[in-house]
């Protein structure tokens, strides 16, 4: 079977086996030659936006005869002609994800491993025989080692949300010492999902998208013109305040956030009970420097079911710093430790990020898997593109969570 008959006209057509057998050599022992080679998609429709997700599935013969299969999972770029995949490209996050992968999530595994605990962040990551001329990711198949995602749909309980925030706080706290004791990240990791400097690049794309949502609201939401005119009066003022959370504030504590931290990006492994037994990270395209808030209003806003998702919102802030000041002593961070009303108030200062998750990443995770869904179609403005907005923000699951979610965000003074 060819790439093309396994998934379509999506596998770029330079995706052959010359490009693995170095990594198939180094993972089979005894390895001889790749007898089987073919390519699916790695996830499916309205699951991936950022980059093609393809799963490579080799079937290698050994040297006494007997054959062993690998599959191996590999990222790769959209097309670049259409605004959607430029924004894609300036954001760097193939560049981003492979320094994650291959430098620093091995390096901070390390530093909790000298302090007697060990802890795995994401899968292993690979290099392709040659350079194929546009950016890839290969990493490890993690269903064989019995890693799953949750259901988006349904939204994580309590226990996989509280799994969660353990992750990210040892990763937080990692990334935090390592800053502190070793040194900066690189400059890349300080621009996260929007550069400043590109402002006059997203209003136009922007504005099309929130004339759709600000109807939608007005026409669905309880309450819906007063919220759509406080979220949504001008274009340039609440990109503004986005880049505003962006900024790095040194008076805060700071991490490297993940960036995308909703939940297709953290994958659970099960016992034959169907007990969780380990949580791991992947996705590690828009990591950014700065305030964890960044990392936990995405993530408690985009994820949660939504019974639990405000009821026990203060638990999970409590829950996450009990695990990261554990995890700051442990790695022995040489600065004063993060308060937990600090934390609180690095939430409230920095509140656009609920905003900005409950506009875009809720309205993605809450919507049935569809063909439509890409982010070309988020910033069309053709019949497509519209007809996709209005089928995405008049969704009745998330117009249900507007209806809890804006007035709580409201009462705390957090859509001001």
């Amino acid at each position: 079977m060819t790439s093309k008959e396994a998934i379509g006209a999506v596998t770029p057509s330079w995706v052959t086996q010359e490009y693995f057998k170095s990594i198939v050599a180094n993972e089979i022992e005894n390895f001889s030659k790749i007898t089987k080679f073919s390519v699916e998609s790695g996830s499916p429709p309205g699951e991936n936006y950022a980059s093609i997700m393809l799963r490579i599935l080799i079937e290698a013969e050994l040297n006494d005869g007997s054959s062993q299969d690998l599959s191996l999972m590999m990222k790769t770029t959209h097309s670049l002609d259409t605004d959607a995949g430029k924004m894609v490209a300036d954001m760097g996050i193939f560049a981003k994800e492979n320094d994650i992968y291959d430098n620093f999530l091995p390096t901070f595994e390390k530093m909790y491993l000298e302090k007697g605990r060990k802890i795995v962040f994401g899968p292993k990551s690979f290099k392709l025989d040659k350079d194929p001329g546009v950016d890839t990711v290969v990493l490890e198949d993690l269903r064989p080692k019995k890693f799953k995602n949750a259901n988006r749909l349904e939204g994580l309980d309590l226990d996989h949300t509280k799994s969660v925030l353990k992750k990210l706080a040892e990763y937080h706290a990692v990334s935090a010492v390592y800053y502190e004791t070793i040194g900066p990240f690189p400059e890349i990791f300080n621009i996260g999902m929007l550069d400043p400097a590109k402002k006059d690049f997203y209003v136009p794309m922007y504005s099309g998208m929130m004339d759709v949502i600000k109807a939608s609201f007005e026409k669905n939401v309880d309450n819906g013109k007063y919220y759509a005119d406080k979220i949504f009066v001008d274009i340039g003022d609440m990109l503004d305040k986005t880049f505003e959370a962006c900024r790095i504030k040194e008076e805060e504590f700071n991490v490297l956030n993940h960036g995308d931290s909703w939940s297709n990006n953290f994958m659970f492994k099960y016992n034959d009970k169907g007990e969780r037994e380990e949580t791991i990270l992947v996705d590690f395209q828009i990591c950014k420097y700065g305030t964890p808030a960044q990392d936990l209003l995405y993530f408690l806003f985009s994820s949660p079911n939504q019974e639990i998702r405000l009821r026990e919102f203060d638990y999970f802030i409590k829950c996450y710093h009990d695990n990261l000041i554990e995890n700051l002593i442990l790695l022995e961070y040489p600065k004063t430790l993060p308060t937990l009303s600090s934390l609180h108030i690095a939430i409230l200062r920095n509140h656009q990020w609920a905003i900005a998750t409950i506009y875009s990443t809720l309205a993605i995770v809450l919507l049935e898997p569809t063909d439509n869904a890409n982010m070309d179609n988020f910033w069309k403005a053709d019949e497509e593109g519209t007809g996709f907005k209005n089928q995405v923000y008049s969704n009745p699951k998330y117009i249900t969570c507007l209806n809890d979610i804006l007035p709580w965000l409201d009462k705390r003074g957090m859509l001001e």
